[in-house]
């Protein structure tokens, strides 16, 4: 899991296992470790191997988005989505494939901070690849897959959603400062 926890390594990592080929074997990479991390989830990992490697594999589905992202119509049905999660070709579907894309929707229940891509608003275009995939895998995989998927995650993530003022206290501007020692 450290590897997943540098960013650097991590990227090495991400566009080592996303070959520039075709749909179905673009995704099998991918697709094998979202099994490798259901998996996980099985077991009693540390809550900040799940947060690195599910943010890993968020920043997997970005790079699908990249791909897409100079299609002629920006607003378009994925081509890649399409093509892997065809209702047809579900029994031909590698292990961990609807985990990958369900996980961002499911990240969205349970941690939104990790559910999408930081500074993603400042990229239009990717922003709208980005909601167009989400919808995409949320219409064809459905609510009770990435809701199940969140409950899982949900027992590994200690930490609930909390106010960043509950986290860290300022100094109040109008007590005493502590007295100085000789």
């Amino acid at each position: 899991m450290f590897l997943l926890r540098d960013a650097e390594l991590a990227r090495a990592v991400a566009y080592r296992i996303v070959p520039d080929v075709g749909p179905r074997d673009q995704v099998v990479g991918p697709a094998r470790l979202a099994a490798a991390f259901e998996q996980m989830l099985e077991r009693a990992p540390d809550e900040g191997d799940v947060r690195a490697v599910a943010a890993f594999i968020v920043h997997l589905n970005a790079l699908f988005c990249l791909a897409e992202q100079n299609l002629r119509e920006p607003g378009a049905r994925s081509p890649l989505i399409s093509t892997v999660l065809a209702p047809e070709a579900a029994g031909q579907r590698p292990r961990g494939l609807a985990t990958l894309f369900a996980l961002p929707g499911a990240l969205a229940l349970v941690d939104p901070r990790l559910a999408s891509l930081p500074g993603i608003a400042e990229q239009p275009a990717l922003a709208q690849r980005w909601a167009v995939h989400r919808a995409q895998a949320a219409e064809i995989l459905s609510d009770a897959v990435i809701d199940a998927l969140a409950a899982r995650l949900r027992r590994h993530f200690r930490l609930a959603l909390r106010d960043a003022s509950e986290v860290i206290q300022l100094p109040d501007p109008n007590s005493a400062p502590p007295a100085a020692t000789t």
